[in-house]
């Protein structure tokens, strides 16, 4: 649901698929999907306009060859993805050419194109030009019987720019296997498919005192419970009461959510919480 929300451009959906789905792997213990729960937080924060705090996440992921998984999948191509967004080709090169074995798989058609999309876009900001092609040529052939457009979208503008040098690339010295005439056909289907992408507005819910709700950072799922009792009506000390804590921990929360809200003042935080409708 998070996924979708963000493919749709509703990032307060997003964030409250994200925070049910982050409060799930701590009731159940869940390290796995909680990795891959905090990769897509990430993605999430990059679609919305936090890349630093994406950055952070990124750097503290790392993979083996010698103890992967197929739970590792996902989490390391949105990690791939965090890294094209700050341009570190050479270093997004490097990782998908030493986990090709892992990812580029025959049996996971799926898995197959979302790495091809990676890679073509690492090798264009690195200036791989005639890789790209290559690349692509790989990629279209796989997503083009069946239409697909999804793979291309979620690897956003710089997508966007590889597909605009396929159609620059004389027809003479295309190097794909593919029919020049019917791959030009399909770029531009694509390229229109982004078009229309970038025009439809995004739905997160407008802010009169702050900026987007996506350059903030989410509040987690305890300062959500704390921020309903506030609204309430609650003390401090009855809301700690309610959540078997310290008044001391209580104060400490609400000044991360004010400082979250971008406010200073409860009934300022309760009007922000009700325009995300969070409350």
């Amino acid at each position: 649901m998070a996924q979708i929300g963000m493919a749709c451009g509703n990032l307060t959906a997003a964030d409250q698929a994200l925070q049910q789905a982050e409060a799930l792997t701590r009731q159940e213990t869940l390290a796995g999907q909680a990795l891959l729960v905090a990769g897509m937080r990430a993605w999430y924060w990059l679609v919305g306009g936090n890349p630093d705090a994406a950055s952070r996440w990124a750097e503290q992921v790392v993979f083996s060859p010698h103890t992967w998984t197929p739970s590792d999948n996902d989490v390391f191509l949105m990690q791939i993805r965090v890294y094209l967004a700050q341009q570190h080709s050479e270093r997004t090169l490097d990782l998908l050419e030493q986990f090709r074995e892992q990812l580029d798989r025959p049996g996971n058609i799926a898995l197959a194109m979302e790495y091809l999309a990676a890679y073509a876009v690492a090798l264009h900001q690195a200036g791989r030009r005639e890789h790209v092609q290559a690349v692509m040529s790989r990629l279209l052939a796989m997503t083009e019987p069946e239409g697909s457009l999804r793979v291309y979208l979620d690897e956003g503008q710089p997508m966007k720019r590889v597909l605009q040098t396929l159609l620059t690339v004389p027809r003479g010295t295309q190097t794909t296997d593919l029919s020049p005439a019917l791959s030009r056909s399909y770029v531009r289907r694509l390229l229109t498919a982004f078009e229309h992408h970038a025009s439809r507005p995004a739905q997160h819910t407008s802010r009169t005192d702050a900026s987007p709700l996506g350059a903030r950072e989410p509040l987690s799922p305890q300062e959500l419970n704390v921020l309903r009792l506030l609204a309430a009506g609650s003390t401090y000390v009855e809301i700690a009461q309610e959540l078997i804590v310290s008044p001391n921990t209580i104060k400490t929360q609400v000044g991360s959510i004010y400082r979250k809200l971008g406010v200073n003042r409860r009934t300022q935080a309760i009007e922000a919480a009700r325009q995300l409708r969070w409350l």
